[in-house]
Parts: structure tokens; sequence; C-alpha cells
């Protein structure tokens, strides 16, 4: 058995040594003499997230325990040095510090790879050393089995943002950099607003997993990951996967969405967020208490009075009959669908029991994930076109009446 040098080991009991060598001092006047350098020594620097503070051991320390950590040997390497003073340098010069945030999506797939869903933000595909790396960092890939030890499989996409923090270096600075970021009001995208409006978009199912911030300097700031808890089944029934013209249609819905936030339309959240609520859900009348209130938001809560109460069920059902059918008898079915739909909401609000569903055009009982099946497709439908009509208008809000009676304020 040949043992292993542990060179973390072997740098940390050889410090005083090395500290006492010519060279190590050279090293130092030289970074006292940087006037850029010297500024961050001996200070917290880093970013609002995190800090560490800064010293001069840290940079020189740093060149060597990367090679021996590359090398694994004490053979210098001049290509490993220059990547990892790039890094040093890098940290020292810049003003801003990259981060990215990681969110596994098991279900997940796509005919393409990465996918560029905006600037900063895509879909990527992981390796099996980047699944193996993503695990021993602590964060779940995939839903464990009863026993908490093993997975019953593993997300192999991930959703990754890339954004920028200004740097900070000392307390005093703190205050100001807060200010200049309020100031700048730089759009990051919300990773659990882009995962609701994937859902939006086409039916499937998927289910982030958790999510890891990290970053890549050299000073190690740190990374914090939180695994989420799930109730996704072992099997899932129906991956969502996106082919190449999905691609580029779920971006439209993803960008245009991003432009009417801007403008605070609560509504369209509330509706994006309980329809992708709804389909996390594994009890069925919880997934019909989410589609209804995504309906209540969507076809009551848009327009300029904000949903007034009186005959809720009424308003809900005309409105949707008349804007997503064209035809007056796919109108009335429409209309008397969400009807049912309301009443059944009004029984599980009131704890009733649903003795009688209502009948399908076949005039048979629905069964009831049939009914939650079509109750889905009707208000992926709704959304998209709010979004659309929103889009296209440049309006702020839907004012029903006109789209319903387009043509009734002619005499």
């Amino acid at each position: 058995m040949i043992d292993q040098i542990h060179y973390s080991a072997l740098l940390h009991r050889s410090k005083k040594h090395l500290k006492n060598i010519p060279e190590y001092q050279r090293c130092l006047d030289s970074l006292a003499k940087d006037p850029k350098i010297s500024a961050q020594l001996g200070k917290l620097v880093g970013t609002t997230f995190e800090q560490r503070r800064l010293e001069s051991e840290d940079v020189i320390f740093g060149c060597i325990n990367a090679m021996l950590k590359t090398n694994r040997s004490d053979v210098f390497e001049i290509e490993v040095f220059k990547d990892e003073y790039s890094k040093i340098e890098k940290f020292i010069y810049t003003d801003e510090i990259e981060y990215y945030d990681l969110i596994p999506l098991f279900g997940f797939s796509a005919d393409d790879n990465p996918i560029c869903l905006a600037n900063g933000l895509e879909i990527v595909k992981f390796s099996e050393d980047e699944i193996l790396s993503i695990l021993n960092s602590g964060l779940i890939v995939g839903p464990p089995v009863l026993g908490g030890d093993h997975l019953s499989g593993t997300a192999t996409f991930g959703i990754k943002r890339k954004f920028k923090l200004p740097k900070i270096i000392g307390e005093k600075e703190q205050k100001a950099v807060l200010s200049k970021i309020k100031k700048k009001g730089e759009k990051i995208y919300n990773l659990n607003v882009v995962i609701d409006l994937m859902r939006v978009f086409k039916k499937g199912e998927f289910y982030k997993m958790g999510i890891m911030r990290g970053n890549d300097s050299f000073l190690g700031l740190g990374r914090s990951i939180s695994n989420y808890p799930t109730d996704c089944q072992v099997m899932i029934i129906d991956n969502y996967h996106l082919d190449k013209k999905e691609i580029q249609d779920c971006k439209t819905l993803i960008i245009q969405n991003e432009k009417l936030y801007k403008n605070e339309k609560i509504f369209l959240r509330i509706a994006n967020r309980r329809f992708s609520q709804a389909i996390e859900r594994k009890r069925l009348d919880d997934k019909i208490l989410d589609f209804l209130i995504c309906a209540e938001a969507l076809f009551l809560g848009s327009g300029p009075d904000g949903g007034n109460n009186s005959e809720l069920k009424y308003r809900l059902s005309h409105n949707a009959a008349m804007v997503l059918e064209t035809k007056d008898n796919r109108r009335r079915k429409l209309f008397e669908f969400m009807g049912n739909a309301y009443n059944i909401r009004s029984k599980i609000i009131h704890g009733s029991k649903l003795n009688k569903m209502p009948k399908n055009s076949n005039r048979t009982p629905y069964r009831i994930d049939i009914f939650i099946d079509e109750l889905e497709t009707i208000l992926r439908a709704g959304i998209k076109k709010a979004v659309s009509y929103l889009h296209t208008n440049k309006k702020t809000t839907i004012d029903w009446k006109n789209i319903v009676f387009p043509n009734g304020n002619q005499e």
C-alpha cells in the first residue's frame, strides 16, 4: 500500500519555513508596493452576500496550494501557476464578483444543450462528473428512496443563473454599494418565476430539487445550499421534454413575462405561481384549489377594478368562455365547465364530499383526474392569451368588458 501525501497538511506545516526564505519577503514587498493590492490587504473583501479578510498569505499560498492540488506533486508547472494567478489577478482588479445559482430539474430533458433563455440565464446538461460533484457538495439531484440513503433517479439538467454583485472593500463601502445596487436596478431573473413559466408553457412533470449559490473566486467566498422538500413520486408519469421548436417558444414566453413583471402585474404573478404549485401537488383536491385561485387571479383580478366579489362564479365562467372560445356552442360548454369547477372548489373549501362529479360530453360523470387535466389545459391557454394580450397591446391591465364586448362603446 502506497501512502498518499496530504498536500494541504504539508503546506500548513511548511508555512513557517516558507515565510523565512528571501523569496517570500520579496513577494510581500511587491504586494505592498501595488496600490490596488495594498488597498485591499487586511480588510474585509467580498459582496453584500459574503465577505472575508484578504491577507498577503492568501495571495501567495493560493498559487502554491492550487499547484499541489492539481499536480499532486511538488513539480512546478507554469501553466497551472498562470491559471491560478489569473484568478487572483481578476479578483484583485475587478469591481464586481460573479455568482451563480444552480437548481437541478428532476424529470426535465431537452434536445439542446445548453439552452440560453436570456442574458445570464440558461439550462445546462450535467455530465456524470458534474452530477457527482453536485452530490458531493450536499445538493440533492433526485428524490430519495424511503430509507433516504439512495436516490430513485438523478436530474440530468439544471437551470443556471449568473449574476454580478459590486465588490466591497472594507466596512465603510457597504452603504455606498447598497445605494449603487438600488440605483442600478440590474435585472436578475427569479428562477422560481422562470420554472413557473416553463410549467405554464407545456404539460409535463419536473421538480426543482434544491438550489446552490456559489462563486469561483480564488478567495473562496463560500457556497450556500438549500435542499427543497418535495413530494415528487419515485416514478414520474409524464416527463417534461422541450424539442428545438418548443425551446424558442418557451424562451419567448419567459421574456414577455419578464417585461410585464417590471410593471407589477400582480394578478399575473399569482396566476403563474398558483398554476405551477398545482402541478406540484399530489392531492387532487389541492390541485383544484390552486387551479381555481389561478383562474380567479386571471379572469377576475386582472381588470381595472382588481376583482369585485359580486357574482364571482358567473363572471369567471363568462370571461373564460368569451375569451378562450369563438363559437357559441363551445363557449357554452366552457362556461358550464368553469362553473362546475367553481362549485367543486366551494365544496372542498367548505368540507363537503365530492359525491357527484359533473358530467362530461358523453353525459357520464367525470373522473376527477380527467376533470383536473382539462382544467389545467384551459388555464394554460388562458395565461398564454393574457400574456400575449398585455404584451401586444402594451397594456397594464386586462379590461374584460372591452375584450368580451369589443364594440360596446360604439353607437
